[in-house]
Formats: structure tokens, sequence, C-alpha cells
């Protein structure tokens, strides 16, 4: 198998597409233990496992993803995992759980106190390639949120952090009560007022992108809507080593 280290860029999409997909068929989140995915993720016949990041904390709890690479069909590695984590017949617990939700078809299977999870997407130009995480049940979570730096009643669905490469970052997913332009408006306001410059104010497809940097620190804010409309914000915000 390769390690392969990922950018930035890369990281936060694949972190975005885990929670989402992750949300939705789980009460719980993609976490991980401090165990190396490569030491502890099968993987079948002629792919690889992309590390993305083995040093993230996710709502308070340590976190490790990674996306699998692979030229075979959806239901060629599908079948892999069925059969790599069938239970023994002597078990009453399931080997593994499979799950759908939209195009997202998750496989998953507990073990000593860790959820694995292999989340493969229909729609991808690659469907048998999907993101790996793996999370740990036994921790606890220290996880503080302020709703005063985001508009609309703000919740927050997910946290995660990083530190690498010289610098560190958090990426927050955020649901708001009002509509993608009041939130834009409110974020440039609110940046400007505490000094930051306004780097970019523009949309891409459905999302609107805003981008502020000050100092050694740069946020990214990523506003659009969730499948019932809701409005939701990815805040990315990267700090450098001085």
């Amino acid at each position: 198998m390769n390690k392969v280290s990922r950018s930035s860029f890369a990281m936060l999409k694949s972190i975005i597409g885990v929670f989402l997909a992750s949300a939705a068929l789980y009460s719980q989140s993609a976490l991980a233990s401090s165990n190396s995915l490569v030491d502890s993720v099968p993987v079948p016949p002629r792919a690889t496992l992309e590390i993305i990041n083995e040093n993230l904390q996710h709502n308070g709890m340590s976190m490790s993803v990674g996306r699998l690479v692979s030229s075979e069909t959806l239901e060629s590695n599908l079948n892999f995992y069925r059969t790599s984590w069938k239970a023994e017949d002597s078990s009453d617990i399931p080997g593994y759980v499979e799950q759908k939700y939209n195009n997202w078809i998750a496989i998953s299977r507990y073990e000593n106190g860790q959820n694995t999870v292999i989340q493969f997407d229909e729609n991808a130009d690659d469907p048998g390639s999907a993101f790996v995480s793996i999370m740990s049940l036994d921790q606890s979570s220290d996880l503080s949120f302020n709703a005063s730096s985001h508009p609309g009643n703000a919740q927050l669905l997910s946290n995660t952090r990083t530190n690498d490469f010289g610098s560190s970052s958090t990426v927050e997913v955020i649901k708001l009560g009002l509509s993608i332009d009041a939130a834009s408006r409110f974020y440039i306001t609110r940046f400007k007022r505490n000094g930051w410059n306004v780097v970019s104010d523009r949309a891409v497809l459905d999302v609107h992108v805003l981008m502020f940097n000050k100092k050694l620190k740069k946020t990214e804010v990523f506003l659009g809507r969730d499948a019932h409309g809701s409005t939701l914000a990815v805040v990315n915000q990267v700090t450098r080593d001085e």
C-alpha cells in the first residue's frame, strides 16, 4: 500500500464529505483512534489507501481520515468488505452494517471499541474509491462553541482541528437559521470590524465562498444548503506558525 500526503484543500474536502455522509447515516461522527489507518483498515487488491491526516481532533476527539483509491467497481469493493468483515458463525454481533443515503453507501465495522467506516459515492468519477475513517467510542469530548460569532441561531454540527505542516487549522460545520445572502453579509461585516481583509467574495456553483486574511491567519467560509434547504456554513480557519 502507498501512504501519500494530501493537500490541505483535499483534506478539507474529504472532512466535509465524511461529515455530510456520516451525519445522515449515524448518530455519531466519523471519529478515530490513534491507530494508523494503514494498520487498521483492510484494503482490497489493486487499491491504495491515501492518508489524508492522522492528527485531527473532531468534536473534541482524535480522528484519522483517509481515502481508498481504486479502479475496481463499487460493488467489487463492497463485496471485499462484506467478506472481510463477515461475522463468525458463533457471534451474535453482525460483522458489519451497510446503509445507503442518497448517493452515499457506507459499510462499517465495530470492533474493540472502534468503528471503521468506508463511505462510497455512487456519483463520483471513481465510485470504487471511498472515504475512510476510524471512530473510537470510548473517548469523552470537550467541545466549546461561540454561537455569537455566527448568525441566525447558529448550531454547531461538527468541529475538526489539526496541527500539521507548520500551521494549525479548525473546520466547523454550522447550521444557520437565515439565508445565504444574509449570512454572507454578517460574516463580511464581522470580519471587517475585527480587522480582517476581504480577499474574495464570490459564488461557485451553488456555494457562496468568502475568504479573509489577517497577519498569520486565513479564514474561508463556504455557504450552501443541505438536502432540507437549511443554510450550512463550513468555516475553515488556518493559523501559520510564527
